[in-house]
């Protein structure tokens, strides 16, 4: 019994202290990788978004490049008789509004060599000396970040004249596109804002940290002002992490674009909260793996230590059998053959035991692969719906939402809506003309009758704009324990929704004299001609040409008379019916169409405002211009029965009005 004992306190105890001693090893090593593992994909990660910010900064210089471009062909295509200076200077004057409205421009602004401010378009102010002073001195375009109540892109453009810079031009861009489409796609939030305090060691003074431009204000401005109570000097390029609102966030403050001489100061904020979860999910299963695994390899061990020290017992009994013998030593075939079968055993033993080992590493080794290849499936995925120009949501019956992507969420904070109000789908996401036809459509994919609709809604932007946008819902099978889940991927149609309004008005409409065109003339003649049939009225057709003091005819359109041609439209409008119709059908002639009228002096009348409104002289961008005009008159049904008669009637009308001199009208006889 002594030598069981003897076996135990000197193999067990020690095999169990390896075996622990190995399992903590293993699990410390094994939880040390997964952090390593989970740091170098969050430095990836961080790589990844500064390459994606420094790309959107570079479109952002490359959008002003381009209208540099175009502002430079443009004031080339104006003449060799005007210097590069008032070229430019005159097509700013006539488009930065067009700019504006394009979201291509937000200010422009002119210097002349002593660094003053000559002409300004927009929000311009005389802030950016040291940029303009590198441009004259460069002979090249300089950019810049300027930040104050917000921050803006500028680009300082040296313009020749006579083979010398005379003067520089500055174009300036809100970045506020740029930081939206950097948040959509990666899914970081981000700010901008100039750095202050900044130390010669890297440090910044946290306490002066302020981020005019900040995705996601109302809650990444607590998220920094709880870091910056924490740590009063912060360095840039390190990551902070702190936890706020149940999340885990890395902070990040940096100075990305060195080119900038103001030296604007970032800071990109990212979700850590679903990394940290995983990598305390995998620190737990591990756990729980090598817990039982010691369990087992110990309780193996035991049984195998307890069969070696039952045969040692024997072995010894043995001894003591063969020494009570008083005649010469025998051997007893069978206990020596017993006691080869005890060491073949052991060695079985351990044999099991060390195979045992290397099966245990190698199921370690699949699980940690498993793992590996099911985050990456995981990643792939989130980035998918994450970076998708879909807004992806799905929902179960009443509209429940269960889940939505990135850029469903940030339109649901552009509205001021987030999921936590309690709305559905409806509410939320798909406002119609038709709410109750869309909800019955989607009732059907939830009962399993159908398995794929698609239907349009519409929401108001932070604008204030309609936007529009185009829906496909579709039914998703293996969702049982959340009852039926429909799948709805929306695009924004906007930009192809105005595109068709836009082609539907210019099909009947002049966009520059902003009336109708000759194709509305032609359509609109024919019905107007059978509802004075029905009523027994009278249709006049003026047919109206523009020309200048001297007769010569006047070519409408060009780019001096452009403006022209609306103060035209305007006073020809003003001498009208309500119900009269101002068509333009060529660069200086234009048709109106009387109806509903029993004498011919209503359309004397109304000729007479038209020529005395033409009496006077014209005042466009503070410049005077004279056009006089010439009216023919051909009156339905007593001049032609169809719309080619009543044209060539009124036609030659206005040709005898011309020979008669300028502002005259006559009837066709």
């Amino acid at each position: 019994m002594w030598l069981a004992k003897s076996v135990y306190r000197t193999t067990l105890i020690p095999v169990l202290v390896l075996l622990l001693i190995s399992h903590i090893a293993i699990y410390v090593w094994l939880s040390n990788e997964y952090e390593l593992q989970l740091d170098s994909s969050q430095q990836q990660l961080r790589e990844l978004n500064q390459r994606a910010l420094n790309g959107a900064l570079s479109n952002s210089y490359h959008k002003l490049l381009d209208i540099a471009q175009t502002l430079s062909l443009v004031s080339t295509a104006q003449g060799q008789d005007i210097s590069a200076v008032s070229a430019v200077s005159a097509v700013m004057d006539a488009s930065f509004q067009q700019f504006e409205f394009q979201g291509l421009l937000d200010s422009a602004a002119l210097f002349d060599k002593t660094l003053n401010l000559t002409e300004s378009w927009g929000a311009a102010d005389a802030r950016y000396p040291v940029m303009v002073n590198r441009a004259f001195e460069n002979e090249r375009p300089v950019s810049q970040l300027h930040c104050s109540k917000t921050c803006s892109r500028y680009l300082a453009i040296p313009l020749l004249s006579d083979g010398q810079v005379r003067s520089v031009l500055v174009i300036g861009l809100n970045i506020q596109d740029m930081i939206l489409a950097y948040k959509t796609s990666t899914g970081t939030d981000i700010g901008v804002a100039p750095p202050t305090g900044e130390r010669e060691d890297n440090e910044l003074n946290g306490q002066q940290l302020d981020f005019p431009i900040l995705t996601q204000r109302s809650q990444n401005s607590q998220v920094i002002k709880l870091l910056l109570s924490r740590e009063s000097q912060v360095e840039r390029n390190h990551p902070y992490q702190i936890e706020a609102f149940g999340r885990i966030n890395e902070v990040i403050f940096s100075k990305l674009d060195a080119g900038d001489s103001l030296g604007a100061l970032w800071v990109t904020i990212s979700d850590m909260t679903d990394s940290q979860l995983r990598l305390a999910q995998r620190t737990d299963q591990l756990l729980w793996i090598l817990v039982m695994s010691f369990a087992i390899v110990s309780t193996v061990a035991a049984l195998l230590v307890g069969r070696l020290a039952s045969r040692l017992e024997d072995f010894q009994d043995f001894i003591r059998r063969s020494a009570r013998l008083d005649a010469e030593p025998s051997y007893d075939v069978a206990a020596v053959g017993e006691l080869e079968a005890l060491y073949s055993a052991s060695l079985g033993v351990f044999g099991q035991l060390k195979k045992y080992l290397i099966d245990e590493r190698k199921v370690s080794e699949q699980y940690d692969q498993m793992a590996s290849a099911l985050r990456l499936e995981r990643h792939v995925v989130d980035g998918l719906l994450n970076s998708s120009a879909s807004i992806i949501v799905t929902h179960g019956p009443g509209g429940r939402v269960h889940s939505v992507n990135d850029l469903g969420s940030s339109m649901l904070e552009q509205q001021g809506l987030s999921l936590s109000s309690g709305l559905s789908f409806f509410d939320l996401f798909h406002v119609c003309d038709d709410p109750d036809g869309i909800v019955d459509s989607v009732n059907q994919l939830y009962l399993g009758q159908a398995n794929l609709i698609r239907s349009q809604s519409q929401f108001i932007d932070s604008d204030g704009r309609l936007c529009h946008m185009s829906w496909i819902h579709s039914y998703m099978d293996g969702w049982s324990d959340q009852g039926a889940v429909v799948l709805s991927m929306g695009v924004d149609i906007t930009d192809q929704k105005r595109s068709e309004e836009r082609l539907s008005w210019l099909e009947y409409h002049d966009p520059l004299a902003a009336s109708e065109n000759r194709q509305k003339l032609l359509d609109a003649l024919p019905e107007m001609l059978k509802d004075c049939e029905k009523h027994q009225r009278l249709l006049a057709l003026l047919y109206c040409e523009v020309r200048d003091p001297f007769g010569k005819r006047l070519i409408l359109g060009i780019r001096e008379h452009d403006d022209l041609v609306g103060a035209v439209v305007e006073r020809i409008s003003a001498s009208l019916r309500g119900n009269d119709v101002l068509a333009r059908i060529t660069e200086n002639q234009f048709v109106v169409l009387m109806k509903g009228f029993q004498d011919a002096s209503q359309v004397e009348r109304v000729c007479e405002k038209v020529m005395m409104s033409f009496s006077a002289p014209f005042y466009v961008n503070g410049e005077e211009q004279v056009a006089s005009i010439s009216v023919g008159i051909s009156i339905w049904p007593n001049h032609g029965g169809d719309v080619a008669n009543l044209l060539d009637c009124a036609e030659d009308a206005l040709h005898l009005a011309q020979r008669e001199g300028t502002n005259q009208y006559r009837f066709y006889r």
